[in-house]
This record gives structure tokens, sequence and C-alpha cells, in this order.
């Protein structure tokens, strides 16, 4: 989370010096912008991912999955590193970032398939704890999943669309601060959803404890039973 949340600051420094770049430092200060966003967006995966690994009770599918979806994505970076640039405009002295819409295409939907596969990893391992004791604790993961799902598939849903079919600038510039803020907000939720877990884990815990104690009691009325006979 830390990671993730040095590279959040990262990044908005250079995407704030790129807005002011001139013809000498246009194309410098965009990729330097690019490859930080790509790291902000690949320490979420990775931080989801190891989440997830964790939740699935270390499974060696679910690790050997983990690899091949961070190896999708790293690909995808790379391309858009090398394709996506700052373009400086002579005539109207503006430098403005170029994004190629395939890669922006094929990074989104990278990224889009490992929230897919965190949530349904996460909320396969933990249904069967919806009719037990524990039910409390899998409805709060179930709920966490679910939530963060819903909020990055649609943004992400959106960027694919927005890197297909618009070439309005500051549309463009809108959907990405955008996913930018939705990414930010999700992860950091795991601060509110790990006290929620601690909670439900407790309450989880809660009648076995008062069973126990009930068997003790039973336990030791049978030995004053005994005793007095």
């Amino acid at each position: 989370m830390l990671v993730f949340n040095v590279w959040c600051i990262i990044y908005m420094v250079f995407f704030t010096l790129s807005s002011f770049a001139v013809k000498e430092n246009c194309v410098m200060l965009n990729t330097m912008s690019n490859v930080a966003s790509h790291l902000f967006y690949v320490s979420y995966d990775v931080f989801m991912l190891y989440k997830t690994y964790a939740v699935s009770r270390n499974n060696r599918v679910v690790l050997y999955c983990n690899f091949v979806i961070v190896a999708h994505r790293a690909v995808w970076t790379g391309w858009d590193i090398a394709m996506s640039t700052g373009v400086y405009d002579p005539e109207t002295d503006i430098c403005a970032y170029y994004q190629y819409p395939l890669s922006g295409f094929g990074y989104n939907a990278a990224d889009l398939i490992c929230d897919a596969f965190c949530t349904v990893v996460s909320i396969g391992f933990n249904f069967q704890y919806l009719f037990t004791s524990f039910g409390k604790l899998g409805e709060m993961i179930v709920k966490d999943n679910v939530l963060r799902s819903v909020l990055i598939l649609s943004v992400n849903s959106y960027l694919l669309y927005v890197n297909l079919n618009v070439a309005d600038q500051m549309t463009i510039l809108v959907a990405y601060m955008l996913q930018n803020y939705m990414y930010t907000r999700a992860l950091n939720a795991e601060l509110f959803w790990a006290d929620e877990r601690k909670i439900a884990s407790l309450q989880g815990r809660e009648p076995t404890k008062n069973s126990n104690s009930g068997a003790n009691k039973i336990n030791s009325s049978s030995s004053v039973v005994k005793s007095a006979a």
C-alpha cells in the first residue's frame, strides 16, 4: 500500500510538470509521467493479486495465474511506454500527450482482467463461510470485492471506450483523472475494510466461546453431582 501511494504522488508530480512542458522537455516529461502512471497502476494490481493469493490460502494455481496476469500487464506496459509520448505543436506552441489507442485499450483491458480475477477468486474461496459461524467475515470479504469491482470495472470499461472512440483531449484527460481517483480510493479503502474484517472475525468466534463456556458449565455440574453421590 505504501509503494502504491508513493507512486501515486510521483505520478501526480510528473503529470503536473508535463502540463507546463515546452519544446525542449516535452517528450521527456510526458514519458516520465507515463512510466510513473504505469508503476502506479501495476502496484495496485500487484497488491490486489497478493491479497487474493493470501485469501486463497496460498493456492498454487492462484499463484501461477498471478504470474501470468502480471506478465500480461508488463507486456502492455512496455508497449504503451514505447508508443505513447509527448508531441510538440510548433503552430500553437503546446506540448500535448499522445496516447496510442491500441496500447491504451490493452493495458486497461489487462487491469480489468486482473480485478475480475481477484474478485472471482476471493468470493469463490470465501463463499463457504457465508453459512457458518464466520458468515460475517465472508460477508465482509464479498462486500469488499463486489463494491471494488463495480467501481474499477466501470471506470476501466469507460477508459476502454474512450481510448477507442474519443479524440477530444479534455475528455480523455478527465477520464484518466477519474480512473486515478477511483484506484486511489479503492486501494486505500483497505484500511477501512481491514478493520471491518477484524470485527467480523471476532464476532464469528463469539458463539464458539459461548458454547465452550456452556459445555464447561455442564461438565462442572456433572462433576458436582458425581461427588455428591
